[in-house]
């Protein structure tokens, strides 16, 4: 970042969790990946095509806090070319969340954060 600031209204955590995609009401397998950082309000992860900035995915994210996984939706921000037609690193913001999700998801962030400034990074 040019001034050197953090923009974000959440803090992350890096870990690399197992989630499972798929655009919103659109027939179709979903697509397994890993997560490189998440937030409350997003997170950062691989996917196997390009998807254009505002299209609706739906993410089943796999955490230690929640083996059950947490349903969540998300609006993309950005896709960027990582290996041409097989990677590409996404950025997704996360969007009307029922209350059980925002818990779930608050408690997953939180202890990870707690046990990161407790411990360093694993």
């Amino acid at each position: 970042m040019a001034d050197g600031k953090e923009r974000r209204g959440h803090e992350r955590i890096k870990r690399q969790f197992v989630v499972t995609y798929k655009v919103k009401n659109k027939e179709g397998k979903r697509e397994v990946s890993q997560i490189k950082d998440i937030s409350e309000g997003g997170m950062f992860f691989t996917t196997s095509e390009d998807f254009l900035p505002g299209t609706i995915l739906e993410v089943e994210l796999k955490t230690p806090i929640s083996v059950m996984g947490i349903n969540l939706e998300a609006k993309v921000i950005e896709s960027k070319l990582v290996v041409e037609g097989l990677i590409y690193n996404t950025r997704v913001i996360f969007i009307e969340l029922d209350e059980s999700s925002k818990v779930l998801l608050k408690e997953t962030v939180d202890f990870f954060v707690r046990k990161t400034k407790g411990e360093g990074w694993k």
